[in-house]
């Protein structure tokens, strides 16, 4: 992953309503592809860590994804393409074209048709837990047909090596960092979590095919049918990570919590309650890290260039509140965190 090459490009779109550049972009990137679509509508879809996802809307009523990375060496959406090309459209896209082509630079692109759906996050959290089991049983349906070759290690370090900002801010970043707040206390918490993390690492269950990044915006609703995306970090590890992200991306009240566990494990009949809690005890110190992380990424590094992602993750910091509460070392250094995490929109200097 090469974060420089997020400083100052035009290419990440935060308006859904695109220039006429856009479009002349991503037609010549079809063009590459040798695939023709009428284009009547396009929109900035998504922006991910290290790709941009544009819609496009055929003026044949057909619907698609086209995924972008001016990372030449970019290993998500060459994963993606093959998870898609195997489940041959089920629950998700259907694979068109995967390449590594030149417009310019060299540009790594994945293109899908996926149905013309509503996002789960654009739903509420009473209608996911009121179709929970649908969702359950379809996610369990596509989890059977996943065959990755990733596993549980393969998706620890690839978590650790995404939220290692030490590894990724450069000096100049680093710096800016501490002429406002403290980055050695950041790089000391980092260190501590990581560590707490990797001995809370679940040991109970056997491993099994999981998405491993199943969050409310990655889900899709069509015609009473379930549909995911963003499928870069399927893995060998448990599907009950899937529903600790799911979890904590919902920011639910216990009583909501409960009422979707349970009704997880009446689809997944061999899991119960203590492998849950091993899993979520894992997944709230991974959420903690990943919080700190895009804190200092989208406000220091990329300087508030995706304002949205900001404001998400205070968000879920604040949902979260009450399971950081239960680690110990977001306890000692609770002050310092909470500053700087709602420092974007509260403003309180830590």
């Amino acid at each position: 992953m090469n974060l420089h090459l997020f400083n100052n490009r035009a290419y990440i779109i935060n308006t859904p309503s695109l220039k006429d550049s856009s479009v002349k972009f991503v037609k010549a990137i079809l063009d590459k592809l040798n695939y023709v679509i009428d284009i009547k509508q396009l929109e900035s879809f998504d922006n991910a860590l290290d790709y941009d996802t544009y819609s496009i809307k055929a003026k044949d009523g057909k619907f698609y994804l086209l995924k972008v990375s001016f990372d030449s060496s970019n290993k998500s959406l060459k994963k993606e393409s093959k998870i898609l090309k195997q489940l041959k459209g089920f629950a998700c896209g259907k694979f068109i074209a995967f390449d590594k082509i030149k417009i310019s630079e060299e540009i790594v692109c994945l293109l899908m048709q996926f149905p013309d759906s509503l996002c789960f996050d654009s739903l509420g959290r009473s209608f996911v837990i009121e179709n929970s089991e649908i969702l359950f049983k379809t996610h369990k349906h596509l989890c059977e047909n996943l065959k990755v070759k990733s596993s549980k290690t393969n998706y620890l370090k690839e978590s650790f090596e995404e939220f290692n900002f030490p590894k990724f801010l450069d000096k100049k970043t680093k710096a800016a960092i501490d002429s406002y707040s403290d980055y050695k206390l950041f790089e000391k918490i980092y260190k501590d979590l990581v560590k707490d993390l990797k001995a809370h690492v679940p040991k109970t269950l056997k491993h099994k095919p999981c998405l491993g990044n199943m969050n409310i915006s990655s889900i899709f609703l069509k015609e009473n049918l379930i549909f995911f995306d963003k499928l870069e970090k399927c893995s060998n590890f448990h599907p009950l990570i899937d529903l600790c992200e799911l979890i904590l991306t919902l920011g639910l009240k216990d009583k909501q919590k409960n009422k979707l566990i349970k009704s997880f494990i009446l689809v997944y009949n061999d899991v119960n309650a203590v492998a849950f809690n091993e899993f979520f005890n894992f997944s709230i110190r991974k959420k903690l890290l990943e919080n700190m992380c895009i804190y200092l990424r989208e406000v220091y590094y990329l300087n508030f260039f995706r304002a949205e992602k900001v404001t998400d993750n205070i968000n879920v910091f604040y949902t979260n509140f009450k399971h950081f509460n239960k680690i110990p070392i977001f306890l000692d250094n609770k002050e310092f965190l909470v500053k700087s995490l709602t420092e974007p929109v509260l403003g309180a200097k830590a």
